[in-house]
C-alpha cells in the first residue's frame, strides 16, 4: 500500500463496520463519477456480482448463456447456481477473447446473455452484434474483473450505455480493496430505475426477488423499453 492507504485501511477496522459500511458507500459514489454513470452497486465478490446481473435480467434455469471456452470457474458458476446452461464458444487465439461472430454462431433460441470475459484486460467488442442480440433478448454481462481502466475506442469500460459490467478489486487486480472497506465485486450502473434496488436487495440477503427482477424488462421486450434507461445495471 502506498500514501494514505494504509492509514484508510486502518480507519476502516477501527470503524467495526466489517460488512458494506460507509466507506464502501463513498467508493460506490466515486466509482460512479469516475465511470460517468449513474450508480454502481457493491457486493461481495465479482462472482456475486455476475449472479445478481443474471438474476436481475431475468436468467434462470433452462437459459442458455454464452461463456469462452478459456475463463475462470468464477465465470461459470453463478451460470450454473441459477440452473441456467452455459454454451461455450472458442476464443480468439490473437486475442484471448470471443468475437463477434462466434457469439452468433453459438445461439440459440434458449440463449438469454452473453458473458465476454475481458482476459486480461483486454475490451471485447460486440457493437457490431449489439442490436441483433437486444432484438433477441439477449443481455450482455462483461465479466470485466481483470478490466478496470481499460478502454475500447476512448471509451472506459463500465462506461457502455448498453453492456452490464461486472469488476473486481481481488487482491491480484489493477486496484485492491480491503473486505469491509470496500467489499470486493462492483456491478456497474442501472439504465432501469429499479435495478439498483433489486441488487442492493440481493447484495444484502443474498436472494433477488423474483417479482422485484421480472419488473426489469430485457432488451427487445414487448413493451419496447431498454433493459434500463442509461445504459448500466
Amino acid at each position: 500500500m502506498h500514501g494514505p492507504e494504509t492509514d484508510a485501511a486502518a480507519q476502516a477496522i477501527l470503524d467495526g463496520q466489517y460488512g458494506h459500511g460507509p466507506r464502501a458507500n463513498l467508493f460506490e459514489r466515486e466509482l460512479a463519477a469516475y465511470l460517468s454513470v449513474p450508480d454502481v452497486v457493491a457486493v461481495s465478490s465479482a462472482t456475486m456480482g455476475i449472479q445478481l446481473a443474471l438474476l436481475v435480467c431475468g436468467i434462470g434455469p433452462g437459459d442458455d448463456v454464452i461463456v469462452p471456452s478459456q475463463t475462470f470457474a468464477a465465470t461459470i458458476q453463478p451460470i450454473t447456481a441459477l440452473r441456467a446452461r452455459p454454451r461455450f464458444v472458442d476464443h480468439d487465439p490473437g486475442t484471448l477473447c470471443i468475437e463477434p461472430a462466434a457469439v452468433l454462431e453459438a445461439l440459440t433460441p434458449d440463449t438469454r446473455a452473453v458473458i465476454p470475459v475481458l482476459y486480461g484486460g483486454r475490451p471485447v467488442d460486440v457493437s457490431s452484434i449489439l442490436d441483433r442480440l437486444q432484438e433477441r433478448g439477449i443481455t450482455v454481462i462483461e465479466d470485466a474483473a481483470q478490466a478496470f481502466g481499460s478502454r475500447l475506442r476512448d471509451v472506459l469500460v463500465g462506461a457502455d450505455e448498453d453492456i452490464v459490467t461486472v469488476f473486481s478489486f481481488g487482491p491480484i487486480k489493477q486496484v485492491t480493496a480491503l473486505v469491509g472497506a470496500t467489499p470486493r465485486g462492483r456491478i456497474c450502473a442501472s439504465r432501469c430505475p429499479q435495478a439498483p434496488m433489486v441488487l442492493r436487495q440481493g447484495r444484502e440477503t443474498h436472494q433477488v426477488n423474483r417479482a422485484s427482477a421480472g419488473e426489469v424488462p430485457r432488451p427487445g421486450a414487448s413493451d419496447g423499453a431498454p433493459v434500463d434507461h442509461h445504459g448500466r445495471w
